[in-house]
């Protein structure tokens, strides 16, 4: 099985495929890393943050699809995570393998909260309260618009905002139930 977590950045991706490491020994790929090793070495392959996470999506849907086409003859579980998971991708590859996704993001978020769980990258220190302020309405944008791709295509989606842990418990829960 290849579980597949998306949404926009800082809404628990990375937390909840550490839940599904910790209680079920699944391993995880984080896609950011990818990406950015495509964008460092490969950049005529057109991985941008300057494009849209749909864009950046389409572009790397080739090589999430390799991963679960290679995937599929081990006998082993995987975890993939990462903004550029998004629902109509999950529909193509839900055709042809066996995957299970959920998709997270926050419908409401303030600033201090994205410095909360901000992690060890400390990647918001040091940006002005305006540029702050852009991420967080960005984070909220994007948000939203996986929320309607994911009420188009038939995926279920977690807004953080109605709780971190509550709704990181929910999404793990709905990942290994269903």
């Amino acid at each position: 099985m290849v579980y597949l977590i998306g949404g926009p950045p800082r809404c628990g991706k990375s937390s909840l495929a550490n839940v599904l490491l910790q209680k079920n020994k699944v391993p995880y790929l984080a896609t950011d890393i990818v990406v950015n090793m495509l964008k460092n070495v490969a950049p005529e392959l057109g991985v941008t943050p300057k494009k849209s996470f749909s864009e950046n999506a389409e572009i790397f849907f080739p090589y999430l699809e390799q991963f679960v086409e290679l995937a599929r003859y081990d006998e082993n579980n995987y975890c993939v995570e990462g903004c550029v998971i998004m629902p109509k991708q999950v529909t193509e590859l839900s055709k042809k393998y066996k995957v299970r996704a959920v998709f997270l993001g926050f419908s409401k978020l303030k600033v201090e909260e994205i410095m909360k769980y901000m992690g060890s990258n400390k990647w918001m220190e040091g940006k002005s309260k305006k540029e702050q302020r852009n991420i967080k309405d960005s984070i909220i944008e994007r948000s939203m618009t996986v929320k309607n791709e994911c009420e188009k295509y038939g995926y279920r989606y977690f807004d953080m905002a109605e709780g971190f842990e509550k709704q990181l418990e929910k999404a793990y829960q709905y990942l290994v139930e269903n």
